[in-house]
């Protein structure tokens, strides 16, 4: 799952936020096994 962002540059902590919550909404958080990510996806917020 991905988003097209309108800008340059990294995704801030609001838009992995997004993210996340529009995975859950689609499939169920107990859907997730395993979360893979790159290194801009920092912090602990999002989670």
């Amino acid at each position: 799952m991905f988003s097209m962002l309108p800008k340059k540059g990294n995704s801030n902590t609001k838009e992995r936020i997004a993210l996340l919550q529009r995975y859950i909404r689609l499939f169920g958080a107990n859907s997730i096994d395993c979360l893979l990510a790159d290194r801009e996806f920092v912090g602990e917020h999002w989670m």
